[in-house]
């Protein structure tokens, strides 16, 4: 069902209603994942959180018909931004994907990213094919990714305190399929993995 929200703003005593709805769930037949663009205007943390809380996760964008098919199936060719997964808050100039998949495709519009007053995460826009950095904090609507794998999550204490200064990895078939930073709450998240092969979570702590 779709989430609609409704605005009513009177005019010269004029009542005039503006509609905004959530799209579809969509699927894109090249990599089977599905996609929903949600109308809510959320800073880049919220709507990351926003995606987990529905089981997914903001979209991440690895090939040009990944980005083509979210760009001509969701946007609505409007004025407004839409976050994606995509952040280099840990290391300046170092972009990745939420899912720690690999940064091989870009979008980026000319001239950007520009870190313009410290701009770590990032957005595509709703009218044009094209992406840009922008500020954390600064509110936008999102794409929310679901791929056919599972979320895997948890938190790690170590006398009662979370550990925050450690990697956790996901280890599958002998290799490293995830390698993700344990957050400020001694938490961590794995997407997209495969829960019909078995798998190992390795917590690497920093040296001092």
């Amino acid at each position: 069902m779709k989430k609609v929200f409704t605005i009513i703003l009177i005019i010269n005593l004029f009542i005039v209603s503006l509609t905004f709805a959530d799209s579809d769930k969509m699927l894109n037949e090249t990599n089977n994942h599905t996609y929903k663009r949600i109308d809510q205007s959320l800073n880049w943390n919220e709507a990351k959180k926003y995606c987990e809380s529905v089981g997914g996760y903001l979209a991440n964008v690895t090939t040009k018909e990944e980005n083509d098919f979210i760009f001509y199936s969701l946007l609505n060719n409007d004025n407004k931004l839409y976050w994606l997964g995509g952040t280099d808050e840990k290391v300046e100039g170092s972009w990745e994907w939420i899912t720690g998949e690999d940064w091989t495709y870009t979008n980026w519009n000319t001239g950007e990213p520009n870190n313009l007053r410290d701009e770590d995460s990032l957005h595509f826009y709703g009218n044009k094919n094209a992406w840009n950095d922008m500020r954390m904090h600064i509110n936008a609507n999102f794409i929310c990714e679901w791929s056919t794998g599972v979320t895997i999550s948890s938190c790690v204490q170590m006398n009662e305190s979370p550990v925050t200064d450690a990697t956790a990895m996901l280890m599958q078939s002998g290799e490293i399929f995830q390698k993700v930073p344990i957050d400020e709450n001694g938490c961590y998240i794995f997407y997209n993995v495969d829960e019909d092969k078995d798998f190992t979570i390795v917590i690497r702590r920093k040296a001092n």
